[in-house]
């Protein structure tokens, strides 16, 4: 047993010398096998139990380092009378990978281990023996993987008189891995820093009406309205009064129409509602007729000087909406009126 513990530290003292050169994770397995001795070595079959701790090894041709350690209980001796004696066995091996498919690959080992007796008998004792083997391994998750293997056990120091002192071993295990591989992070070599000029950058004009961002008022002017200084849409007033119980259009007022019509035949992109109204005096219903006929009159005075009359239209309010007191003469002179609203 003490020869067992020896080796066992051997081998833990090899498996950590070589996976400390590299970056690697782990895998542990619980495994279950049978062992056929061969030769004169006396011995029944045997069912033994075990567990491996697999080192695994990054950029190199051998996969992982793995530390196996077995029991077979109770062997019987062939040559007593029923005397059954308890065998240890640990084993180093180095294991190769080699993928078939995504979750399905076989593996070799080969490597050294050691084999104690709980009783030594004739020749069976404890030995050093070369252990050398295929195996298949069935992943069901980059964890969790099925393996099972065949390994041949040669015996060192063999007692000349029989030299076939090996074992057979078949086993079935239960892989675990955790730890995964940790990429080295990249080296970034810093570039020499460049000198950054800034450059003043001219406003821009959002709108495309011709005055730049950082002075215009009004950024969301629709194309082809034309704007002021500061960018909002130009506006232009039509106010047109009457005489009491008319609907002509007197001639003081043809500078302003022709003002009107001149701005809307250049600018096309405008409308006009030309809002009729009258002072208190008469029915309401008079007053909403001769509002009408002011209101057209406008309108006509406008289409004579060239304005589409797609773009004029017209209303009458009556007495309905003044804009001064309807008890004074200067005040119903006020509401005799047509007022223009234009829009684009």
């Amino acid at each position: 047993m003490k020869k067992m513990l020896v080796g066992v530290g051997v081998a833990v003292a090899l498996a950590s010398s070589v996976a400390t050169a590299t970056e690697y994770k782990y895998d542990v397995t619980p495994v279950i096998g049978v062992v056929m001795p061969e030769g004169n070595l006396d011995l029944d079959d045997q069912l033994s139990f075990g567990l491996r701790l697999g080192k695994k090894i990054k950029d190199s041709w051998i996969s992982k380092v793995e530390l196996g350690l077995e029991f077979a209980p109770a062997v019987e001796v062939d040559y007593t009378n029923g005397e059954e004696v308890d065998i240890f066995r640990g084993t180093l091996n180095l294991v190769k990978d080699i993928p078939l498919t995504n979750n399905f690959g076989l593996y070799g080992l080969a490597g050294l281990g050691i084999e104690t007796l709980s009783d030594n008998w004739r020749y069976n004792n404890d030995r050093l023996f070369l252990n050398y083997g295929l195996g298949a391994k069935y992943s069901f998750t980059d964890a969790l993987a099925l393996v099972a293997d065949i390994r041949h056990g040669v015996k060192l120091n063999a007692n000349p008189r029989d030299y076939t002192q090996n074992n057979l071993f078949a086993t079935l295990g239960l892989s675990y891995s955790w730890g995964a591989v940790e990429e080295a992070a990249p080296v970034v070599v810093e570039e020499p820093k460049k000198e950054v000029v800034e450059v003043a950058s001219t406003p821009g004009d959002d709108d495309n009406d011709g005055v730049l961002n950082d002075v215009d008022e009004c950024p969301s002017t629709p194309a082809g309205v034309p704007v002021d200084e500061r960018g909002c849409a130009r506006t232009i007033s039509l106010h047109v009064n009457f005489n009491f119980d008319k609907s002509n259009v007197l001639p003081k007022y043809d500078t302003e129409i022709d003002a009107v019509a001149n701005f809307m035949n250049k600018y096309p992109v405008y409308k006009v509602m030309l809002e009729g109204h009258t002072d208190s005096i008469g029915s309401d219903a008079y007053n909403m007729g001769l509002s009408d006929r002011r209101s057209l009159t406008v309108a006509k005075a406008l289409k004579d000087r060239g304005v589409d009359g797609s773009r004029i239209s017209t209303v009458g309010y009556g007495e309905a909406k003044p804009v001064a007191t309807n008890k004074t003469k200067e005040g119903r002179a006020e509401n005799r009126r047509v007022d223009a609203v234009f829009s684009y």
